[in-house]
């Protein structure tokens, strides 16, 4: 049986997802709050200011499964 239809008769424990740490800065911009998290990234709202003008961003960050080159 796929694990998909195990999933789906609930014969596979889910396990909650558990809030990401919030990081204090990723590269120039200061994380402010988490936006929004799913099965490939995180997404933060972020800020960073220049030369006197405050850019407000969103930040979004693979999760590190993503980053694995086996191929």
């Amino acid at each position: 049986m796929l694990e998909g239809e195990r999933q789906a008769r609930g014969e596979l424990q889910r396990k909650p997802m558990e809030p990401p740490e919030l990081p204090e800065r990723i590269g120039p911009y200061r994380v402010t709050r988490l936006l929004g998290r799913g099965g490939t990234s995180t997404v933060y709202a972020a800020e960073r200011e220049a030369e006197g003008v405050t850019s407000r961003v969103a930040v979004k960050v693979l999760h590190a499964y993503l980053l694995d080159d086996e191929s």
